[in-house]
């Protein structure tokens, strides 16, 4: 909660979105109750309405993200802000406002919590719920995951790297 309250003196909007009404949740600006286990399709929502409004920076996901292309067809085959609405309990205009502020803010930035690990879906709704972050990045990133599937950064090539070969 620390870092949380330094950010708030700064001026950042703190929204919580859990299951559970918590002492977090208490202290948040915004408080969005959403079903359990949904948080990765309310991610994918924001991202499919980032995506809509061309609000995903193509420079920085050209340059630092892997597999994006994969993902942002993935996003207009397969989802939709009414789909993610309907899995998650929240108005399809609250997704579409939580997704344009979350990118009106540089830099924005999500936390998450324990419990997020401990569902059977929570490796799947973390990368999810990091999409929008990194779709809407005017920066490179200082923490670089690359245990992905799917959409992850790009490791940066090592170009003193020599080749070796070995023969039997």
């Amino acid at each position: 909660m620390k870092y949380i309250y330094q950010a708030r003196e700064k001026g950042a909007k703190v929204v919580v979105i859990d299951p559970l009404f918590s002492q977090t949740a208490a202290k948040a600006d915004l408080y969005l109750r959403v079903r359990s286990g949904s948080d990765g399709a309310l991610a994918l929502g924001m991202a499919r309405h980032l995506v809509d409004t061309g609000r995903v920076d193509q420079e920085f996901v050209n340059h630092f993200a892997h597999g994006y292309p994969e993902f942002e067809q993935y996003l207009l085959n397969n989802i939709t802000v009414e789909w993610a609405s309907e899995i998650c309990g929240l108005a399809p205009d609250v997704i579409r406002q939580l997704a344009e502020e979350f990118t009106a803010v540089k830099p924005s930035t999500v936390w998450i919590g324990y419990g997020m690990q401990r569902h059977v879906n929570g490796g799947a709704n973390v990368r999810a719920i990091d999409a929008p972050a990194l779709i809407q990045h005017s920066e490179p990133p200082r923490l670089k995951r690359n245990s992905y599937d799917g959409f992850c950064l790009k490791k940066k090539k090592n170009t003193t790297q020599t080749n070796t070969q070995t023969s039997n």
